[in-house]
């Protein structure tokens, strides 16, 4: 039989007491639900979509530990992206030894390969040991796929052509970019780097834009 309080006869001390002692149950679980609210709340309200996911492959990050990531606002105003809303994501905790045996390189290899293969990256960015070992591991795509004729005619001199691993036809892998501004300014690669596109990206239009935007052709 539930007890019935006389809260007249009764200070706060001692109502709150009662309370707590025959209702912390139903209180607990109401406080866990307004704390997942409000968590889920703040989460979707500070949200930001990825527009376009690059993972730089071997690269230097000392410059951008010590000042931050790079600064994308032109790249989103430019195209009318939502800074608020979206944002562009850099992957820069690969690192790759291909002299290497460790167990960690090859989980860190395994680990970039299947980001990839899942959609997880749309720019590749890498040096170009790394960059034709990926391509050997089936995980970039062809510029063809990506970028027009005129445009693969104008980087012409620049392309990198490998062997496809699956038919062995020789296809437009990457570009390569040497002294690069986006590239030389933040320290990424202390020599050419080749940029391409993850094989498995979704996101066509915002990958082109970011190609052309770290090419300087914005």
């Amino acid at each position: 039989m539930e007890k019935k309080a006389d809260f007249k006869a009764m200070n706060k001390r001692e109502i709150m007491g009662f309370v707590w002692d025959y209702y912390k149950g139903p209180i607990i679980v109401g406080l866990v639900l307004i704390i997942f609210v409000v968590s889920l709340v703040r989460h979707y309200m500070n949200y930001q979509k990825p527009i376009v996911q690059i993972a730089l492959l071997n690269c230097n990050t000392a410059r951008m530990e010590e000042e931050g990531e790079p600064d994308f606002t032109d790249f989103m105003e430019q195209y009318g992206y939502n800074t608020k809303r979206e944002k562009v994501t850099l992957l820069t905790n690969f690192t790759v030894d291909l002299k290497s045996n460790s167990t960690t390189d090859m989980y860190q290899f395994q680990s970039l390969v299947a980001l990839i293969t899942a959609g997880g990256v749309d720019l590749l960015v890498a040096n170009e040991e790394a960059y034709e070992f990926m391509v050997e591991c089936n995980s970039v795509d062809s510029l063809e796929e990506h970028i027009s004729e005129e445009l693969i005619k104008k980087y012409e001199e620049e392309i990198v052509y490998l062997p496809n691993p699956d038919t062995g036809r020789i296809y437009p892998a990457g570009i390569r970019i040497p002294e690069n501004d986006f590239m030389t300014e933040n320290r990424f690669y202390n020599s050419d780097c080749i940029i391409g596109f993850g094989n498995g990206s979704t996101k066509d239009e915002a990958a082109e834009r970011m190609l052309w935007y770290i090419l300087g052709e914005e």
